[in-house]
């Protein structure tokens, strides 16, 4: 009987050293997903949002005028901003005797200092290729875009 007890003594002994051992590993490597420190995510916007100084725009309503003169072309513009952020805006283009003319009326936002005004699709796109213009407002209520400068009427 001493025989058959010490094997089935190191059996069972092995039995629950394994079963300790293979429960110990498995409580170290399994973590619930409540145990791990959640994780923040920063969402960063795609422009950022730059606080600029409202524009009053009665100051800016009437007509403005610039000229354009160049090696390609000879350009006359004219803008008519009117209340209710209304725009009328014409060209004369003279490109080696060449001459396009158009208008286009429609209505402006402004955001900050910058007057943005979307072409209308149904437009003569030869006269008005670019689908929006952006003119910037200084200080001084002055109007221009890029090297363009307009003058008040």
């Amino acid at each position: 009987m001493k025989k058959i007890l010490i094997p089935l003594c190191i059996i069972l002994a092995v039995y629950i050293g394994y079963d300790t051992f293979s429960n110990k590993n498995s409580s170290e490597t399994t973590i619930s997903k409540t145990d791990q420190p959640k994780e923040k995510i920063k969402v960063y916007p795609f422009e950022p949002e730059i606080e600029l100084p409202n524009v009053d725009t009665n100051p800016l309503l009437g007509d403005y005028s610039a000229e354009v003169k160049n090696d390609k072309l000879t350009a006359s513009l004219t803008l008519s901003l009117m209340e209710g952020n209304k725009i009328s805006h014409s060209r004369s283009i003279n490109r080696s005797g060449v001459i396009t003319e158009g208008e286009v009326t429609g209505e402006y936002i402004i955001k900050g200092n910058l007057l943005n005004f979307t072409f209308p699709e149904m437009r003569d796109k030869e006269v008005f290729p670019m689908e929006m213009l952006i003119l910037t407002i200084a200080k001084d209520n002055s109007i221009s875009s890029g090297q363009v400068k307009f003058t008040k009427l």
